[in-house]
């Protein structure tokens, strides 16, 4: 560490003083603020997270009832190909037809 300069005078009317803030000093507002922030923000998270499933899901995940993956029974596995043909079924091209540029 080196030692803090001396006092500097400025355009003859001011001078400035050189303050040398010790580790602590340096280290605090960083303890005592960011550590409790952070804190609470994941305490926070973790109880939106909780609330957001719902009482009885959380419930029913602890007894081994429920899980994420398995909320719907029966669930089809999502194929993008049913998806696509669902789209151009509902939806009327007739319109644009005649300005298509056929491409090899």
């Amino acid at each position: 560490w080196k030692k803090a300069p001396g006092p500097v005078r400025v355009n003859e009317q001011f001078t400035v003083h050189y303050r040398k803030r010790s580790l602590w000093k340096q280290f605090s507002p960083i303890l005592r603020v960011a550590i409790p922030f952070f804190g609470a923000m994941a305490i926070g998270t973790f109880f939106l997270y909780r609330v957001s499933l719902g009482r009885y899901e959380v419930r029913d995940r602890h007894r081994g009832a429920v899980s994420h993956t398995t909320k719907k029974k029966n669930a089809k596995p999502f194929s993008l190909e049913e998806e696509y043909e669902k789209m151009q079924s509902q939806i009327d091209l007739s319109k644009w037809e005649n300005k298509r540029i056929e491409r090899p």
